[in-house]
């Protein structure tokens, strides 16, 4: 037999998926920004890059937004340190 429509349990699904997404959102948008600052791309790479990390962006604001007013949790920083290299000599600065 089926269980009963349960709103409690759709609202505790959706919460959990959403803090399981925006871990990955951050993950993805952190690469993009190493490799964007990494440099040494075509600027159709790059272009693409910047659309995929303004879609990511956008959609990881829209997801904390969702969590904080519907569900009233106050989210931590989950983000892993990137370490951003620049394709610069020093030397000649």
């Amino acid at each position: 037999m089926d269980r009963p429509y349960d709103i409690y349990e759709e609202r505790i699904q959706r919460a959990s998926h959403i803090l399981d997404t925006l871990p990955q959102l951050d993950k993805r948008i952190g690469q993009i920004n190493a490799r964007l600052f990494r440099g040494g791309m075509a600027s159709s790479e790059f272009r693409r890059l910047v659309d995929e990390r303004n879609s990511l962006v956008k959609q990881r604001d829209s997801l904390q937004r969702e969590v904080k007013e519907n569900f009233h949790l106050t989210l931590e920083e989950e983000t892993e340190p990137i370490e951003i290299t620049f394709n610069i000599d020093l030397k000649t600065i």
